[in-house]
């Protein structure tokens, strides 16, 4: 039904409404913006606060299987309920879980409001995607989707004044409580001219009635029985004359049915409905997919984590036997996941068609090894300046914004080049390449003695090769599918975007590794005191300012 609501709320949709929707979108965008440009520095020291700096891995990866098992089951929701409803919802998650790490007093605490908060925060990401592919042609998709990254290019240098700001007057724990006011009031907008067409659709009869359900063995029988009784009856009374005391004989069936409905068996009867309701919602979502996949995902994405971690006398914590069957048990549901929704599942979470969809899983493909190139270097690549460079707060939070700047400008870039060429396919391979090209170069300037010119060019081209392949790939995923597939479908391309994420955060633990990327040893040996600075101080304790 959120797909037909969708379409009718387009039919009633004038200059200023629609006028409205892109002014809310807007609003939606520049706050989703400038919370990922500063909450990201906030959890570094929050988490020094505690001593515990080394678990900024451990909690993005939990917040990356959140972030990413919560888009298909966002995606569902708007699909069928309404995008208005959806909105309403990741809402309420990203304030609850705002004040939960504002008011924090364990690190424990922070990473419970960041599970709570990334459900928000990927809602709002998906649902922005969702609508711009509701209001929008193929020809201009690619160019608006890209400049609601636009934020991205003033709040590189806002939000780093920003940041710098509050954490050195205000702390870390008003950096995040300032979100909580600052999103609902920002997408009040946006909400508000959803569900006002929404309204205007059904009151005008835009919107179909919702097909009849059939409903499962064991509910519902008490319903059935008595509208059969009820049916019957009236048939029976349809053939008798007319009598003198009928009236009475109606007052007095009135008076029976009035009871009747304070039964037991009425209420029995309410009790099935509900049941018959709860259990087509979960059948419509596929709970049971859903819980598997996340399930599957952190089953393997955790002992990468805490193998690091771990008591063990081998190196990686892999002779810890839990890992291991964790990690085996993780690929085993993951194979479960695949068979139910392939033989059980009636409203699939992946769809059977999209198996076959050689666009929707080459942009998934794309996203999952762009995100995992992308977070095992960025994971630790701020601490690694704050070590190494002799720079200011805010020209350290500058630099690690050269990249998202360098994503948003050839994003939009490349969403003009498709809209002039009428193209995908060129343009997303000359993105894949020039990314490629960058991560290599950042091979040669990874150490100590790195300069400042070639790290920043590392950045740039990893963010102009980035932003040609993220809007060329989403869009071509989005063009192979009907317009009921494209919420889900955006849904899956940015979940296998996600969990490439997750792996690269969960990688980045290794000390070892950290090692290789950072500090190699003709640049870097582990006796040097920055290396020592890093690992002692800030991975396993605090990093104060």
């Amino acid at each position: 039904m959120g797909v037909k609501t969708v379409e009718a709320a387009q039919k009633v949709y004038g200059p200023y409404s629609i006028w409205s929707l892109y002014i809310g979108l807007a609003l939606a965008s520049y706050m989703y913006s400038l919370d990922g440009s500063t909450t990201s520095y906030y959890l570094t020291f929050a988490t020094s606060e505690f001593s515990e700096h080394a678990l900024i891995s451990s909690v993005q990866v939990a917040q990356g299987i959140i972030v990413a098992v919560g888009k298909p089951v966002i995606a569902k929701v708007a699909d069928v309920t309404s995008r208005a409803t959806a909105y309403i919802t990741v809402l309420v998650f990203y304030v609850v879980g705002y004040i939960i790490i504002a008011s924090a007093q364990s690190v424990g605490s922070i990473a419970a409001g960041i599970i709570i908060y990334a459900v928000g925060y990927t809602g709002l990401q998906l649902l922005t995607q969702i609508i711009i592919a509701d209001i929008t042609s193929l020809k201009w998709r690619g160019l608006i989707s890209s400049l609601t990254s636009s934020p991205f290019i003033v709040n590189a240098f806002v939000g780093a004044n920003v940041a710098g700001a509050v954490l050195e007057k205000w702390g870390w724990r008003w950096g995040y409580g300032m979100f909580a006011i600052l999103v609902p009031i920002s997408l009040a907008p946006l909400i508000t001219t959803l569900t006002w067409a929404e309204h205007r659709a059904k009151v005008l009869g835009k919107i179909p009635p919702p097909p009849p359900s059939s409903e499962p063995l064991g509910l519902g029988l008490g319903s059935s029985r008595i509208r059969g009784s009820v049916s019957r009856s009236r048939g029976r009374e349809s053939l008798r004359a007319p009598s003198p005391n009928r009236g009475s004989r109606s007052r007095s069936r009135s008076r029976s049915t009035l009871h009747s409905l304070k039964s037991p068996l009425h209420h029995q009867t309410k009790f099935h409905s509900l049941l018959h309701k709860i259990w087509i919602t979960a059948e419509k979502l596929d709970i049971v997919g859903l819980v598997l996949l996340g399930a599957g995902i952190a089953c393997v994405l955790l002992p990468l984590t805490l193998s690091n971690n771990s008591n063990s006398r081998r190196g990686w914590g892999w002779g810890n036997p839990s890992l291991i069957g964790m990690l085996i048990a993780g690929i085993i549901t993951l194979i479960v996941f695949a068979i139910y929704e392939l033989r059980v599942a009636k409203r699939p979470v992946v769809a059977p068609r999209f198996w076959g969809n050689w666009a929707v899983l080459g942009a998934g493909v794309i996203g999952f090894f762009d995100f995992m190139s992308f977070y095992l270097s960025y994971t630790y690549l701020y601490s690694f300046i704050i070590v190494t460079k002799d720079w200011s707060l805010v020209d350290d939070i500058y630099f690690s914004n050269v990249q998202t700047v360098a994503l948003t400008v050839f994003g939009i870039l490349g969403g003009l080049l498709m809209r002039t060429t009428h193209r995908y396919k060129p343009i997303l391979i000359a993105g894949l390449c020039i990314r490629t090209l960058g991560v290599g170069v950042m091979i040669h300037s990874r150490g100590a003695g790195g300069s400042t010119p070639e790290l920043i060019l590392t950045q740039i081209l990893q963010g102009l090769g980035g932003g040609f392949a993220a809007v060329t790939s989403q869009v071509g995923a989005q063009a192979s599918v009907m317009h009921g597939d494209v919420a889900m479908c955006t849904a899956l391309v940015l979940l296998m975007t996600e969990i490439g994420g997750s792996v690269g955060s969960a990688v980045c633990t290794s000390s070892v590794l950290i090692q290789f990327i950072f500090f190699p040893s003709h640049c870097l040996s582990p006796s040097h005191p920055s290396f020592l600075c890093l690992f002692a101080s800030s991975f396993s304790g605090s990093l104060a300012l």
